[in-house]
């Protein structure tokens, strides 16, 4: 397992930390699965992919509060339940906590392992736990420069799904086809097969535009979101 965390990692060109912190979301959140010897999306994954961008990341942090709680699967998960540490979630939780307390924008200043370890004596507050745990925060977006950011601060309340609205950019309904034919989106392109363009499009011709409408037999039936189209590290 640990042998195909590395490929995975160099594949979606992210560290092995970063990459276990996903595949274990993707337990936690019932998107991951085993199957011919390895990881596979579970059946939730294609409802999930097709969703808005908001509502994936809600479903992802959702699933990072979860994480080292006991769980009661009728079938071994995919991962271990120690992957990333049961005695981490009071942790997590205790971080939050504390930057919840502190003015909006504003970041702890001082000792914060020391400040856990206060709150938290029987859990491991040592200055690399809290770091490790402060990473996993910074990659979902729940803070930025170690301050609670707004979608940090739209989960604490209770409106994880407000909060994302609010920052995450609506999928784009249309495409702009350039003169080589090059679909250009004013946004992130949905995956869903009903967001698919089935009307005229722009055809940019240096100054003056023109229709352009692709033939029946041209247009695809559904569409297959890739990494180039939502980014790599998109939700």
């Amino acid at each position: 397992m640990n042998l195909r965390r590395r490929t995975l990692a160099g594949e979606v060109g992210t560290d092995q930390g970063a990459t276990l912190l996903w595949l274990a979301l993707a337990d936690r959140a019932g998107l991951l699965g085993l199957g011919d010897g390895g990881y596979r999306p579970a059946r939730r994954f294609d409802d999930w992919r097709a969703d808005e961008a908001c509502a994936r990341w809600v479903v992802l942090a959702e699933a990072w509060q979860r994480l080292g709680q006991q769980r009661t699967d009728p079938v071994p998960p995919p991962l271990p339940p120690d992957t990333l540490r049961r005695g981490d979630t009071g942790l997590r939780e205790g971080i939050i906590a504390v930057l919840t307390e502190l003015p909006e924008g504003s970041a702890v200043v001082g000792d914060l392992a020391a400040v856990l370890a206060w709150r938290l004596p029987s859990a491991d507050t040592s200055p690399a736990r809290v770091a490790a745990v402060l990473a996993e925060t910074e990659l979902l977006g729940l803070t930025a420069g170690a301050a609670l950011s707004a979608l940090g601060r739209g989960v604490v309340a209770g409106h994880a799904e407000q909060a994302a609205r609010a920052v995450f950019p609506t999928a784009a309904s249309t495409v702009a086809l350039q003169a080589d034919l090059t679909a250009v989106a004013g946004g992130p392109v949905s995956c869903a097969p009903q967001s698919v363009p089935r009307s005229t499009s722009a055809v940019s011709r240096g100054t003056s535009a023109e229709s352009y409408e692709p033939p029946a037999s041209s247009r695809p039936r559904s569409y297959s979101c890739s990494a180039a189209s939502r980014g790599r590290g998109g939700w």
